[in-house]
């Protein structure tokens, strides 16, 4: 047999009840979102990420005396290689010492340079210079000059960077390259 629709009463209880179920039902939903459920398992590890943007550093030093020609002369061994990513800027820097073998009389004057190949004395404005005054005594004269070479590079590869000289007055056996400290610090854009 069917339902049979209820016989008296307005209606109005149902409706309180009606309206107290939902009221429970948002109750409970909120709850259940206050208050986390049991933590779930570890999943799989997912795929390496590509590298961020990161500084490189590559270091170089040497140390011995080198005869500095009145031509432009490589400090052999004085040299550093940096491998990048991409574009950027590399900034090449060095603390390099000379020993002048100085007459009186005769201004002993040497450019460094931070070449790019071996051959590199390119005048410009990272030239290195030490020197020595006609004036001072005769003897040897120990100096330590700092250099810095930046280069804006725009494709990933390895960039080297040399220590190389020129005696451009006074030049004797006795002037020559005694140590160096290169460094080359890779920017990325």
């Amino acid at each position: 047999m069917p339902p049979q629709p209820s016989e008296g009463g307005d209606g109005r209880l149902p409706m309180a009840l009606s309206a107290a179920a939902i009221s429970i039902a948002a109750f409970a939903l909120l709850l259940s979102l206050a208050i986390p459920g049991p933590t779930g398992g570890v999943g799989p590890t997912g795929p390496q990420g590509p590298t961020g943007p990161m500084t490189l550093a590559a270091y170089d030093e040497q140390e011995g005396g080198w005869t500095i020609n009145a031509t432009c002369t490589h400090y052999s061994g004085a040299e550093v290689s940096i491998t990048v990513p991409g574009p950027g800027t590399i900034v090449a820097s060095a603390t390099i010492q000379v020993t002048l073998e100085h007459a009186t009389g005769v201004e002993d004057l040497v450019w460094m340079f931070i070449g790019m190949t071996a051959v590199d004395c390119t005048l410009g404005s990272r030239l290195i210079i030490a020197n020595v005054e006609e004036v001072e005594g005769a003897g040897n004269y120990i100096e330590t000059v700092p250099g810095i070479r930046p280069l804006a590079v725009t494709a990933p590869g390895t960039y080297s960077f040399y220590v190389n000289g020129l005696m451009v007055n006074g030049q004797s056996q006795g002037d020559e390259l005694t140590r160096a400290e290169l460094v080359a610090i890779f920017y990325p854009q």
